[in-house]
């Protein structure tokens, strides 16, 4: 099996979390690694370094485990990591205190920015909006399961594929979607002028690029392809970016959605980081103190 083939499966964890997110402890002394290095595709179709976790104590497991505290408990269980498996709507707990918050607004994020990374057949990004005749734009509900009936249809018969975060108009109430999908699912027409019917191209410096409409979605969108050398990445980090801007506003209690056939990266296991960095340059660095003796820190090559 090659490398690109082993990404292109789907990771599960062997204990899925129950509905009050706790988790079935796992003794201690299963912990073997420090670190955990996750690769994503390149576009040759190798894999590509994105980022190295790594901790001050041993707590992953190659089957995708990591150690955490549990407040309830004095000592140390074991519980799934956040990255290899989510529920297909990714759903935040109730957090009790604002670092939680951003640790599980980044967990998030990362994983919608792992999707983009590695189904390259995610190709095309744009956002949605619902015509307020047709839908209650200002309601969670009706919004959410309009979206979910067109995208649930677009899944079973197409083959959709996509990652969709929420936002609010600058009303406040209103809701609109962004969204990476592949265009292979979708039905789409050249965007024009109404009044010209001139088609409606997206400028911006070094290129110019065709935006298109969805034919059966109830109401406007706008979309372009994603193409170009480091595209991808460009999307990625902007879903990554826009995401945390989003912190307290999870809308309908959910960072994003996403949904259809997905692939999860690669996950390697050592003790160090320089195990696994082969000249690539590191981009960012995020690091928080779990417990008293755990020291748990990212460091991104993307």
């Amino acid at each position: 099996m090659s490398s690109m083939d082993r990404c292109f499966q789907s990771q599960k964890s062997p204990i899925s979390p129950s509905r009050t997110g706790l988790f079935a402890p796992i003794p201690e002394n299963l912990a073997r690694h420090k670190a955990r290095a996750k690769y994503v595709p390149a576009p040759d179709g190798s894999l590509r370094l994105a980022m190295v976790q790594v901790s001050t104590q041993p707590i992953f497991l190659p089957s995708g485990f990591e150690v955490r505290k549990d407040p309830h408990q004095s000592d140390k269980v074991f519980a799934p990591a956040p990255l290899p498996s989510v529920p297909e709507e990714d759903a935040a707990p109730s957090l009790p205190s604002e670092d939680n918050l951003n640790r599980a607004s980044r967990r998030a994020r990362i994983r919608a920015m792992d999707f983009i990374l590695c189904n390259p057949d995610l190709d095309t990004f744009g956002s949605l909006t619902f015509d307020p005749q047709q839908v209650q734009r200002d309601s969670w509900e009706t919004t959410y399961g309009a979206a979910r009936v067109w995208l649930s249809n677009r899944v079973q018969r197409n083959d959709l594929k996509y990652v969709m975060v929420p936002e609010y108009h600058k009303d406040g109430k209103c809701i609109h979607f962004h969204a990476v999908m592949n265009s292979a699912a979708l039905d789409m027409v050249e965007a024009r002028y109404p009044k010209s019917g001139r088609l409606m191209k997206k400028r911006r410096p070094g290129e110019c690029k065709q935006l298109y409409n969805l034919t059966d979605w109830k109401g406007w969108s706008s979309l372009e392809q994603i193409t170009g050398d480091g595209s991808r990445d460009k999307v990625a980090k902007y879903i990554f970016k826009y995401m945390g801007k989003q912190l307290g506003q999870r809308i309908g209690g959910r960072y994003f959605l996403h949904g259809g056939s997905m692939a999860s990266p690669v996950y390697r296991y050592g003790e160090t980081v320089d195990e696994f960095v082969q000249g690539e340059l590191e981009t960012n660095r995020f690091s928080v103190n779990v417990t008293d003796t755990i020291v748990y820190t990212e460091v991104s090559y993307l």
